[in-house]
């Protein structure tokens, strides 16, 4: 969350980017509702057996912090990861739907 929050305020506005203090992305956890059943979409899709949206969810951000010079080496890893879990859902997917012809 910090990766995405140095992303953020470097793409935002200046007077927008104030607006983030440093804790927020601690407040944002501490705000989540531990007997919420909300999933996140892209767990959705994995269990589901679906592509995820990792090129529009992570790699955007991604995207937007090479463009602002910002490093992100765990947002890299989640990204690389994610894209490899999303080509095996692919494959077996694929697989399943061979077999099934």
């Amino acid at each position: 969350m910090e990766e995405v929050l140095a992303v953020a305020r470097a793409c935002l506005p200046a007077e927008e980017a104030a607006l983030l203090p440093d804790t927020v992305a601690t407040e944002v956890l501490n705000s989540e509702n531990p007997a919420s059943t909300f999933k996140p979409s892209m767990l959705v899709d994995l269990e589901a057996g679906r592509p995820m949206e990792v090129e529009a969810i992570v790699g955007g951000i991604i995207k937007r912090a090479r463009q602002a010079g910002i490093s992100t080496p765990r947002l890299d890893t989640i990204y690389a990861t994610l894209i490899v879990m999303q080509q095996i859902l692919v494959l077996r997917r694929g697989s399943r739907t061979s077999a099934g012809a």
